[in-house]
């Protein structure tokens, strides 16, 4: 460090004194005007060096300089130095002229001594979807979730700058705006779904035991939270994970079987008794009674909701004169 001139050191013993005269402040206005940084940091490693020997953390000798500065301006009548009583208005005036020296010491010290991160505080926004109707969310990026009810979604303020990762669980169609650099991450208690910009669904009721995944576009990463077990997912495919286990599993999506999210309905082209039955129990969470394929006894061709059972069941009775019985797996599904 190159040694200071006994005129600087001067200048910061009475600086730290608090007893420098106004054509002084100006004086060290001026000199901190003209001195490179290097040496600026120079003079702040000796003020901190001549500092007694008990204040020791940065922080705190970043405080007492900035209490002295407060205490110097004289703002506040009644906590001001008792200095600042005694000043004339024109001292007064020279003394908020030369403001600027204080807050570049301050400024110096903050930069050189405290590392402090330059952030500001993450907050988050959490949606919760209700009833039976779909709902569609557009998220800062672009990206939208159509989102069924007893659905919940959760997102950090800087969403789309640093990170496009959310909290999700529940049932959601979900269309991701491109970006290669800035993946979009769904993350729910027993799954992570990696993608870049895709189309796929969720089915991840809070009380089934099976998510399900179906991928319209592109391709997505899935990990099993509770195995490590990872897949690359690929368009026309459906996964399910079991939540005991934490397993994957992957099929192909059935050609015949399609499902609209914008008109919450599925559409059946000529499909078995088997798959009709599957597809109902799944998107209900329901058991059909096992009578129901012995009495349907042809393929069906048309279009179910699935967010209406009483609808579906009279669907089923029309079609194929049936009364259908059925068992609710978990008692806190609704209808």
């Amino acid at each position: 460090m190159t040694p200071l001139h006994q005129s600087d050191r001067d200048l910061l013993r009475k600086y730290r004194n608090d007893s420098l005269t106004p054509d002084e402040l100006t004086d060290l206005r001026e000199k901190s005007a003209s001195t490179d940084d290097d040496r600026l940091l120079d003079w702040l490693s000796s003020d901190a060096d001549d500092r007694d020997t008990t204040i020791t953390d940065a922080d705190k000798r970043f405080e007492r300089m900035k209490t002295r500065i407060t205490a110097s301006i004289g703002i506040d009548a009644d906590t001001a130095h008792p200095r600042a009583h005694i000043m004339s208005g024109r001292a007064r005036a020279t003394v908020a002229a030369v403001i600027a020296v204080p807050i570049l010491f301050i400024a110096a010290i903050y930069a050189g001594l405290v590392t402090v991160p330059a952030h500001t505080p993450v907050t988050y926004t959490e949606i919760t979807t209700t009833g039976r109707q779909n709902t569609t969310l557009t998220l800062p990026d672009g990206s939208t979730i159509i989102a069924r009810g007893d659905s919940h979604l959760r997102y950090a303020s800087d969403f789309g700058e640093k990170n496009r990762d959310i909290v999700f669980s529940g049932e959601g169609h979900f269309d991701i705006a491109k970006d290669a650099s800035l993946p979009f991450v769904v993350s729910m208690n027993d799954m992570e779904v990696t993608v870049t910009g895709t189309e796929f669904s969720i089915n991840d009721r809070r009380m089934a035991d099976i998510i399900s995944i179906e991928l319209t576009s592109g391709n997505v990463d899935l990990t099993s939270a509770l195995t490590g077990q990872r897949i690359t997912l690929d368009a026309g495919y459906t996964a399910r994970l079991n939540k005991l286990d934490g397993r994957i599993t992957v099929d192909t999506i059935p050609a015949n079987l399609r499902a609209d999210w914008r008109k919450s309905e599925v559409a059946y082209d000529n499909v078995t008794p088997e798959q009709l039955v599957a597809s109902i129990e799944e998107y209900y969470d329901i058991t059909l009674g096992r009578q129901i394929t012995d009495r349907i006894n042809a393929n069906f061709t048309g279009t179910l909701p699935y967010d209406d059972l009483p609808t579906v069941l009279k669907v089923l009775n029309r079609v194929y004169g049936i009364q259908v019985p059925y068992m609710r797996r978990h008692t806190d599904t609704t209808d």
